[in-house]
């Protein structure tokens, strides 16, 4: 027996509630606000920029110059990070004041403190029989085409012992969903495979300073790359 016009239209209601309130349970913690802090660090110096940008409107970036893969960008400088320190109290910022693993630690958590668009930062313990180092970064990006949401990659370099290197990275399981997104895939895993400091230090035998270059160069090739296509999407 067929269903008359005002059942279907009660089940129509209750699906398209029920469809409203998993679209809520799933996406609204993800939604950011209109308006989106971006931060930036300069690599070569762990100094920390900050910019503000709009949704919607074009970046607007000014002062001191950022250089990574042939990219650059201008930024307004702004450091008042709370930063950890090492046991000689360093704040460790940058690659190069690493010498130990405990420095790399202070380093992995700086990182995350200077630049916020830098969600964590991880590498393998010491004597393992690869090297991995891990950075989860921050995308801007639109949620079915018109919210503005931050949306997560994470990005891998695994240095095996036949002395392959494996590049991998990918955004989180729902960025289908996620159009304008300043992120491409297939570009950055290039760029990082190619990139001379990572194919250098990329290494199972890898000290602590080796890894945190690695980890500061795909930094800088994500950060470069993420620039680049926001500026095109603007």
């Amino acid at each position: 027996m067929k269903k008359n016009n005002a059942q279907q239209a009660r089940e129509l209601s209750l699906l398209g509630a029920i469809l409203f309130l998993l679209f809520l349970l799933l996406f609204l913690p993800m939604i950011s606000s209109a308006k989106s802090n971006l931060a930036i660090i300069d690599v070569n110096t762990g100094a920390n920029y900050s910019t503000s940008v709009e949704s919607d409107s074009k970046v607007e970036i000014t002062n001191t110059t950022i250089q990574s893969s042939n990219t650059e960008v201008e930024v307004d400088s702004d450091t008042d990070a709370e930063l950890k320190l090492n046991v000689f109290g360093i704040a460790v910022v940058s690659a190069t004041q690493v010498n130990t693993d405990a420095d790399l630690k202070v380093f992995s958590e700086n990182v995350t403190k200077k630049n916020g668009n830098v969600a964590k930062v991880e590498v393998s313990a010491e004597g393992k029989t690869e090297s991995e180092v891990k950075v989860i970064y921050r995308h801007r990006g639109k949620l079915l085409g018109f919210i503005p949401v931050t949306v997560r990659s994470k990005t891998e370099v695994l240095a095996e012992a036949d002395a392959n290197l494996a590049v991998s990275s990918h955004l989180s399981w729902w960025s289908f969903l996620v159009a304008k997104t300043n992120y491409d895939r297939a570009e950055l895993e290039s760029q990082i495979r190619e990139n001379t400091i990572v194919k250098a230090n990329a290494k199972v035998d890898a000290s602590a300073g080796a890894k945190a270059r690695v980890a500061e160069a795909v930094i800088a090739e994500i950060q470069a790359q993420a620039m680049t296509q926001l500026s095109a999407s603007s």
